[in-house]
């Protein structure tokens, strides 16, 4: 029973491995961004920064805003303040996620952000990112993922 159970784990493994995600660099070498064919996963992709005071402990802001830096779009997702936290844990802010559709945030190009965290009307905190999507997920390229209030 042990070794049908290794086989078939095996097999699903192989199975799972043959689906993985293609790229916008396929095997033959061209770039194909249609994305027409691509098996996503389920996993749902969150970037997130968390904002700390001088001795580490988490800050809470009263707002955030993110900002698409080549026409100064605004990003900002969802609400702000505690509300805003990403997954109520203090301190933790959603920089950008999968649910930002190619107009937002375009795919296989470099995108910069720009994150801006506020206390009242006086901006605390700021931080630049480049992030990049490709057919299924956003991912960081450059950011500071802990930013500092001083």
């Amino acid at each position: 029973m042990m070794k049908k159970l290794s086989v078939f784990y095996l097999l699903m493994t192989t199975m799972a491995m043959s689906c993985a995600e293609r790229t916008a660099n396929d095997t033959d070498g061209t770039d194909d961004t249609s994305c027409e064919d691509v098996m996503c996963t389920f996993q749902f992709e969150t970037i997130t920064v968390k904002v700390v005071d001088g001795d580490g402990a988490p800050v809470t802001l009263d707002s955030i805003k993110v900002t698409r830096v080549s026409d100064k779009q605004d990003l900002t997702a969802g609400s702000t303040g505690i509300e805003g936290t990403f997954m109520h844990e203090p301190g933790v802010y959603m920089l950008a996620d999968d649910g930002y559709d190619a107009d937002a945030i375009p795919r296989f190009e470099e995108t910069e952000l720009h994150f801006e965290g506020f206390i009242g009307d006086s901006r605390v905190v700021s931080g630049d990112y480049m992030v990049t999507y490709d057919c299924c997920h956003i991912s960081l390229v450059s950011g500071e993922r802990e930013l500092i209030v001083r």
